[in-house]
């Protein structure tokens, strides 16, 4: 098995924007801020949204590689707001050595790099995996490739913007090309996943303790009984319990080699049990689960449906999974990627591409009994373009994201802001 590359998930990614497909695969999308303030304000430009219920303000443009020194580009991570109020992230492309970079953006407008990654140490900081921010003002985060072995590692980076390599990842049984985000659970170590690598090379589960200390803690084993390539960030449940998504493994009843999926849950010990395989034209879970405040869980597939633009679900209290949504790219839109419970009582589910006059990508609003709509269109032409990225919500109230193109300087990638209108 080797890595996912635009013949895996990438291609599924750009499958609509062949303007792109010529350049650099998209390794691992699915699964899965900026240097120099370009205006003195938080804000360069907003506009109406075509639904009319909320104003997309951009808050930053990429400079890419038009810049001196270069700034990010291709901006397909999460945003984090950390505790010093300033916003951190990582890129896909950009910066000195053209491999990606950590950045800081200020409430002011002001963006700054505060690393730069090469070929050597880590290489390209892949997709979803977003910053996660530990005590003592500490970010974490992954590469999915990169390290001595070019297999991915950890690391963690603080507000200053010193940077250390906390772990490199082997391949083999040691684990290979980690690809949903870290997270933090109630016991205080970081657990998170390997797409390879492993006792049977389909993937991984690890732990992490802050002070140190890594260990795999389960090997999945791929075929039609048992998960493989874990694909976004795993959930801590309310019960204690880990859950999270596989990309492939179970049903190969259509004759494809890795199975179209499932869910699985496993105590902190490693002990896993097989939840829900996918085995109708809905498959490939990615952007991971989320479990709301009256304790549903929820999730998506960047495959199915009628126009096979992705699907939403609800996982039952009894490991059963009830279909709420199919996505429509004509409708509102294809290729779900994440999702944010936010303080208004719902749930924002980000498309990275679909409906509207180019096809640029959509925000749509789910209540908790799974009704639909949306309430957001992107266009490259006023704002960004190709959101890949869930949604995050800062203490003002507004939903903060990233796109992966369009805004001014050439196309880099914007950072925005959803306030109602």
């Amino acid at each position: 098995m080797v890595p996912p590359n635009r013949g895996e998930m990438g291609d599924a990614m750009i499958s609509r924007r062949s303007f792109i497909s010529s350049g650099a695969g998209v390794a691992a999308q699915a699964a899965a801020g900026v240097l120099a303030g370009l205006h003195s304000g938080a804000a360069v430009g907003s506009t109406a949204d075509g639904t009319g219920e909320f104003i997309q303000t951009t808050l930053y443009n990429f400079k890419g590689d038009y810049h001196n020194p270069p700034g990010p580009s291709w901006i397909i991570s999460p945003v984090c707001l950390a505790s010093d109020g300033n916003f951190y992230g990582t890129s896909y492309y950009g910066g000195r050595w053209g491999k990606g970079t950590v950045y800081r953006k200020k409430p002011d407008g002001h963006c700054k790099v505060l690393h730069d990654f090469d070929a050597t140490g880590a290489q390209w900081p892949m997709s979803w995996p977003g910053l996660i921010e530990e005590g003592h003002g500490r970010l974490w985060g992954v590469h999915f490739f990169g390290g001595e072995f070019g297999a991915g590692i950890i690391f963690r980076i603080n507000h200053p913007g010193e940077f250390e390599l906390v772990h490199t990842f082997t391949g083999g049984r040691g684990g290979a090309n980690p690809l949903g985000s870290l997270i933090l659970t109630s016991d205080g170590c970081f657990y998170g996943t390997t797409w390879q690598g492993g006792l049977y090379d389909h993937g991984t589960v690890f732990r992490l303790k802050p002070g140190g200390g890594f260990k795999v803690i389960h090997s999945f084993r791929g075929g039609e009984s048992h998960p493989s390539h874990p694909a976004g960030a795993l959930l801590e449940g309310r019960d204690g319990f880990l859950y999270g998504t596989t990309y492939h493994g179970g049903d190969h009843s259509d004759g494809s080699d890795y199975g179209k999926g499932t869910i699985f849950k496993m105590d902190l010990t490693g002990k896993m049990a097989m939840v829900h395989k996918w085995t109708g034209p809905a498959r490939n879970p990615t952007g991971g689960l989320i479990q709301t405040r009256d304790g549903q869980i929820f999730g998506t597939t960047f495959v199915g449906g009628e126009t096979a633009s992705g699907t939403l679900f609800r996982l039952t209290e009894q490991g059963r999974v009830e279909w709420l949504h199919e996505f429509n790219r004509f409708v509102d839109g294809e290729l779900p990627v994440g999702m944010l419970e936010a303080s208004d009582g719902t749930v924002y589910i980000t498309l990275s591409q679909g409906w509207g006059r180019l096809e640029d990508g959509t925000i749509v609003r789910m209540t908790l009994d799974g009704k639909t709509e949306v309430v957001h269109v992107f266009d490259h032409l006023t704002g960004g373009a190709d959101p890949v990225a869930p949604l995050i919500e800062d203490d003002q109230g507004r939903l903060i994201g990233t796109t992966r193109f369009s805004g001014r300087m050439r196309g880099h990638g914007t950072m925005y802001a959803l306030t109602r209108a």
